[in-house]
């Protein structure tokens, strides 16, 4: 739930971002595709986490763990390499891979206890 508010908080600061800061030709928009990258990662990485742990099966949950590395690297990128990073975008961004590591770790441990 935090993920997805999270991308959403992010994604649409994106045009006020566009109006009010300079940005080089492409730059914003190259940014405003990666950022749409991420939420399609985001969605189907949540998808199979919850029905991978619901119906306790390590196929979804091992999806849900490959995913959630690609997701790493999404917000990373936010946190790190975009031109401007907000400040409310580092608290956003720190807040989302926290819990993107905790769904790791707990996906792991889910893929340990349905495998035995």
């Amino acid at each position: 739930m935090a993920d997805g508010q999270a991308q959403a908080s992010t994604t649409t600061q994106v045009p006020r971002r566009g109006e009010t800061l300079p940005y080089a030709s492409n730059v914003l928009a190259a940014e405003v595709i990666l950022l749409f990258l991420l939420a399609a990662v985001e969605a189907p990485r949540l998808f199979f986490g919850r029905r991978g742990n619901l119906t306790e099966q390590i196929s979804g949950v091992l999806i849900c763990v490959i995913l959630s590395v690609a997701s790493v690297f999404g917000v990373l990128f936010v946190l790190l390499w975009q031109t401007y990073v907000l400040r409310v975008e580092v608290i956003l961004a720190a807040i989302q891979l926290f819990f993107i590591g905790m769904e790791i770790i707990f996906g792991i441990i889910s893929i340990i206890t349905f495998a035995k």
